[in-house]
């Protein structure tokens, strides 16, 4: 039915909304790795450039972040993250620099750079506990900073602050009153 509308604006916008829509299908069904998700996320990238939307563009930088990311690709995810957390900088939204600043943190932690990691997690969820909560995508950002830096912590040799972070991870899950934040706060406590 695209193909029936006359190219411009209004076309790119419709484009751009059914790939983000198809995007998180494809994640549900086959997964973050998947390379249809990757295919559908690099075309919605060339739409939001096109169109200059910097805020479409952000959500799609951290989708390309994610799939690289399961996919192991450290180094193309960390380069993604970066460029989204530079473009988040001139973001009115305050999640998306919280979002992004996540995708930065989770990439360190993956790599084995707990320190780091734990040192941006805790600037991301300074910067969180400023704007108001209400999850607004699967992983709420907040949780997963407290989730990642409470393992961090206790991999570091510091328990009872792991302790003090898990335990403000669930109290958190439960106020946001979000399923998928109290299965990653249980979980990350276990």
């Amino acid at each position: 039915l695209l193909d029936q509308l006359p190219e411009g604006i209004a076309r790119d916008r419709i484009e751009l909304r059914l790939h983000l829509l198809l995007a998180a299908r494809l994640i549900a069904t086959q997964g973050y790795g998947a390379p249809d998700v990757e295919r559908v996320y690099a075309r919605a990238q060339t739409l939001c450039r096109r169109m200059g939307d910097e805020e479409a563009l952000m959500k799609v930088q951290l989708g390309l972040e994610g799939y690289h990311f399961m996919r192991a690709d450290f180094d193309k995810a960390d380069a993604i993250a970066q460029e989204t957390h530079d473009l988040a900088d001139r973001s009115r939204d305050p999640m998306r620099k919280v979002q992004a600043a996540w995708a930065v943190a989770n990439v360190l932690f993956h790599r084995g750079e707990v320190r780091e990691a734990v040192r941006h997690m805790d600037a991301c969820l300074h910067a969180y506990d400023l704007i108001a909560h209400r999850p607004s995508a699967v992983q709420d950002p907040g949780v997963m900073c407290l989730c990642y830096s409470a393992w961090g912590q206790w991999e570091l040799g510091f328990p009872d602050d792991a302790l003090r972070r898990a335990q403000r991870v669930v109290a958190l899950s439960e106020q946001l009153d979000h399923r998928f934040s109290m299965g990653e706060a249980w979980g990350f406590t276990t």
